[in-house]
């Protein structure tokens, strides 16, 4: 058996009062002081985000030392919750024309613009809110009456909106106007108001209606040019059958209103493409031969 070598121990040094000399530490390396980093801004806080689709501005404004606002100003980012949309316009229709959407939404910010966009919106406008005594007529002509009282009632069509009953904001001024006159014949006794609001429908999902319509009818996909002409045809039928809101205002002279809406009007879009396809040629040989495969069918069944 190999027993382990001997190890010499390496010689201890004494100092002159003969007591150990202990070996000295090696310096321990520390790091040197950064410098803060400077905060973002402009370009640089757009490069910062390096493409990300949906960042994390709050943490990223705390990573760089810089305000949130200050960040969402650079990157052109706002938050929906300040900046909520609203309708400002309802679509307008032609005869026979195949646009969709139910209108211009816009974000809150960009309604606010809308009345230095020129000077006879501006000014038709602000007769609306005179009338509807939303401003005073002595401030027709002030620049900053009208953005205050223009301002509230973008507020209040961006709380419809939210709300589900769309009203754009010229709408809401004619409510106002409503339950102003209502409220005006309070002292007199009860009194009613009403307002008739009409509207052509859309139909986000006529395409796929016209396919699916085409497909039990007439037994095949549609061409370009008959979805078009499809489009242009539902689009004429709600154009002609409008959607019709009717608004009662009433005060029963003690200070208590009550505002009741009615809709009426419109049309059954499934129904009127398929009126549309029956007069198509195709349409009875299609149904005949789909009604002989059936009787065929049932024929083999019997057997």
């Amino acid at each position: 058996m190999r027993l382990p070598a001997e190890v010499t121990p390496a010689p201890v040094q004494l100092d002159s009062n003969g007591n150990p000399v202990l070996p000295k530490k090696a310096p321990t390396a520390t790091a040197a002081p950064t410098a803060a980093a400077a905060p973002l801004t402009g370009a640089d806080a757009r490069a910062a985000l390096g493409g990300q689709p949906t960042p994390d501005l709050t943490a990223l404004a705390n990573q760089m030392g810089i305000p949130l606002a200050d960040l969402q100003g650079a990157t052109g980012t706002t938050s929906q919750a300040d900046d909520p949309p609203l309708l400002l316009e309802r679509p307008a229709y032609s005869r026979g024309s195949a646009s969709q959407g139910m209108g211009n939404v816009v974000s809150t910010s960009a309604a606010l613009a809308k009345i230095y966009e020129s000077d006879e919106y501006r000014k038709k406008v602000a007769e609306e809110m005179v009338a509807a005594g939303i401003l005073q007529p002595t401030e027709i002509n002030d620049l900053g009456a009208i953005q205050s009282a223009w301002e509230k009632v973008v507020g209040q069509a961006s709380m419809f909106y939210q709300a589900g009953n769309i009203r754009t904001p010229e709408e809401v001024i004619k409510l106002i106007n409503i339950q102003k006159k209502a409220a005006a014949g309070a002292a007199s006794g009860p009194t009613t108001a009403s307002q008739d609001t009409t509207t052509a429908q859309t139909f986000d999902d006529a395409p796929s209606r016209i396919r699916d319509v085409l497909a039990r009818t007439l037994g095949r996909a549609p061409s370009s040019e008959e979805m078009q002409s499809y489009q242009a045809g539902l689009n004429a039928a709600a154009q002609a059958n409008p959607n019709r809101s009717h608004t009662v205002v009433h005060d029963d002279g003690n200070g208590n209103q009550t505002v009741n809406t009615t809709n009426t009007g419109g049309i059954d879009p499934t129904e009127v493409l398929g009126q549309m396809a029956q007069r198509d040629p195709e349409y009875g040989a299609y149904q005949a031969s789909t009604t002989y495969m059936d009787a065929l069918r049932q024929t083999i069944q019997g057997w």
